[in-house]
């Protein structure tokens, strides 16, 4: 269990009656109202000039990119024109963002609100996204003291005191009821669920988004050398000595996250909530103001009815960039400006891997040779990081069909799930990428990816999983830039029953010139069955019922294995007992025997009748059993030096896959002169 941090008390009422001569127009970020917007917050940011007026009082061109105030160079030209966008007097951006004026579409209303239902609301202040990390994003809704901070001295009041105390500088806890000494379940709830949205935007990266307070070790980064650090995002409410007296929605700096040394001094960003708000909306300050802690600036574009661009776009089509405004869509993620009417062209996941925080490692592989396995009922989880990062999972059929599920863990997803089924040889079977639909201002449909899949048991199966688009993104839908984050991916098949398999066996003589013949054996009733034949375990191309012994075969054991398949069951395979091959005999009929005149100067023949076709036949004579050289036909003459001996013939019969057979003939009389 959980023990909440209590609040703060609300400011003391004559703070709040010194400044409350400072004006807090309420202002939406259109066209319309920025004017009023930048009258009310200008009493209070006087004396901090635009950066437009910045670069105008350092004698520069607007179109000169000054790369001290850490915007970027893509987002230069729309930052000059960006009122929100002021500079101090070290020269460092920071944005002030305009408080909205209509809360009626971000009202936490039940069409809106679909709330994380599998985090306890125990846990609210333990969830990390992902535990050691060397980055993090601590999201702190606990209040927090400006003392030590750039704020401190950003809140001048109409007197122009600087006689602050440190209660004036405690940013109050979150608050949606008015009570403040503990945490409500609708207060712990929006906790949730602005965390699993805010850690969905930054699940592409190496950084732990928490509610848990990691320390400050954990945030300030002391050097260049120190790997360790992160940013701090406050929650507060409006009833604050910042917010009362800018009448902001919220306050970042642009590129700290990893400004050693001063990444806690110019920080934690400020974001300013009201009771209406849930969740989801908060996310999006949250990961909004990040994002400029982060290096990125704001993405404008034409919202309707407008005919120029505003400094932030809303959204279209249930779609809407993260440094826009995405309280009224969604499907809010980060952007490269390809959407029709943006005013600049910043590569939010380049910038964000450039200023501290690395894209994630790649989990799964990118090819079917490098899939990860799934278990048929065990859930699996992943992330796309890049547009082209592409995981692929792998399995083996149980059953006749698969049901598919490729969801978002999260609140407010980013990705939106291509899935595609590919067979063992990567044949591509089906593709699945729902359309896209806007339910509400928080739920939408065609996210996630279910499919069944048609397979066969036994075989092999491969998943790939993918960001998609959705329309051409130019001019409605997105493209697959911000089509990233977490997903979980299930396969579910009914278990396979057993087969009752057959008993292979071998008939017919193992004997080189035989035919062997294969029986399956009684199987499990409707079963088909594919065989093949081995030869010392190694497949050979034969796969009917009978085998022909080859020469090649002999010495070798054959041996016949059955595939026994069945849908809904699980598929066997049995191999028969092995039989080794023996070669063939060559039968001779008669005897070896010799004809001619046993005397010198006469010829011997050697006779032998009734070889079987195709046996080749070698003749060695011998003299007294000892070998004559260089009488190998079947004709010897006879010399002087076979007088007095007796002459006999060793005939030698061979043929391809049979046994040799040497016949020698009985000796002649002694030889006469």
């Amino acid at each position: 269990m959980i023990t909440p941090t209590f609040r703060i008390g609300r400011f003391a009422a004559l703070f709040l009656a010194v400044i409350a001569c400072v004006s807090a127009t309420v202002v939406a970020p259109d066209s319309s109202a920025e004017s009023a917007s930048r009258d009310s917050r200008s009493k209070f940011f006087a004396k901090f000039q635009s950066l437009a007026d910045y670069v105008e009082s350092n004698g520069g061109s607007p179109r000169t990119w000054i790369p001290t105030t850490r915007v970027s160079r893509n987002a230069w030209l729309s930052s000059i024109e960006d009122e929100s966008v002021r500079v101090d007097s070290q020269g460092r951006a920071f944005v002030v963002e305009p408080r909205r004026a209509d809360p009626a579409p971000i009202v936490a209303s039940p069409e809106s609100a679909t709330p994380v239902a599998d985090v306890p609301l125990a846990d609210a202040f333990l969830l990390n996204s992902l535990p050691g990390a060397n980055r993090t994003i601590y999201l702190d809704f606990t209040g927090h003291s400006l003392v030590g901070t750039i704020w401190q001295n950003r809140n001048t009041p109409s007197d122009n005191s600087d006689d602050y105390t440190n209660e004036q500088m405690q940013m109050p806890a979150y608050d949606v009821d008015g009570d403040t000494s503990t945490f409500s379940d609708v207060e712990l709830q929006n906790i949730i669920d602005t965390w699993s949205a805010v850690a969905e935007d930054y699940a592409p990266f190496d950084v732990n988004v928490t509610t848990q307070d990691p320390g400050s070790a954990a945030i300030r980064r002391s050097s260049d050398s120190d790997l360790v650090f992160g940013v701090r995002a406050v929650i507060t409410d409006e009833a604050n000595v910042i917010q009362t007296v800018c009448g902001c929605g919220g306050i970042a700096y642009v590129d700290v996250f990893d400004y050693a040394g001063y990444n806690t001094y110019l920080g934690p960003s400020l974001n300013f909530t009201r009771p209406e708000f849930n969740g989801k909306v908060i996310s999006d300050i949250v990961s909004h103001e990040v994002g400029h802690n982060l290096g990125l600036s704001h993405d404008g574009g034409i919202n309707p009815p407008g005919t120029s661009v505003d400094g932030y776009f809303e959204g279209r089509d249930g779609w809407a960039p993260i440094m826009g405004v995405g309280y009224s869509e969604p499907l809010v993620q980060f952007s490269n400006g390809t959407y029709t009417s943006a005013n600049q062209f910043e590569d939010d996941v380049s910038v964000i891997s450039g200023n501290g925080v690395n894209i994630r490692s790649d989990e799964h592989g990118d090819a079917l040779g490098t899939a990860s396995s799934l278990t048929n009922g065990i859930e699996n989880s992943g992330y796309i990081s890049t547009r082209s990062d592409v995981d692929y999972f792998v399995f083996t059929a149980t059953a006749s069909s698969h049901a598919v599920s490729i969801t978002s863990p999260s609140s407010s997803s980013n990705l939106d799930v291509q899935a595609q089924l590919f067979d063992s040889t990567g044949a591509l079977l089906s593709t699945t990428n729902p359309n896209f639909f806007r339910i509400s201002t928080r739920s939408a449909s065609g996210l996630d990816a279910d499919f069944t899949a048609t397979t066969t048991p036994g075989m092999t199966y491969y998943i790939a999983v993918d960001g998609a688009p959705y329309g051409p993104g130019t001019t409605t839908g997105y493209s697959d830039y911000g089509s990233l984050g977490e997903y979980r991916i299930l396969v579910s098949g009914s278990p396979a029953a057993t087969l009752d398999v057959g008993t292979p066996s071998i008939s017919g003589s193992a004997v080189f010139g035989g035919v062997l013949t294969g029986s399956v054996g009684t199987w499990t009733e409707g079963t088909s069955h594919s065989a093949t034949w081995f030869r010392d375990g190694v497949a050979t191309e034969d796969t009917d019922s009978s085998y022909s012994i080859l020469a090649s075969d002999i010495g070798k054991t054959i041996s016949y294995r059955v595939l026994g398949v069945k849908n809904n069951y699980a598929p066997a395979n049995v191999s028969s007992s092995g039989v080794v091959v023996s070669a063939g005999t060559i039968s001779p009929s008669g005897t070896a025997a010799i004809t001619g005149t046993a005397k010198v100067k006469k010829t011997l023949t050697a006779r032998a009748a009734g070889w079987m076709s195709g046996v080749s036949v070698g003749y060695q004579w011998l003299r007294n059993e000892s070998t004559i050289s260089s009488a190998t036909r079947s004709n010897y003459k006879l010399t002087k030096a076979d007088k007095g001996k007796k002459i006999s013939v060793r005939i030698l019969a061979s043929k391809l896959g049979y046994t040799s057979v040497t016949l020698t003939s009985a000796q002649t009389a002694r030889v006469k002169p």
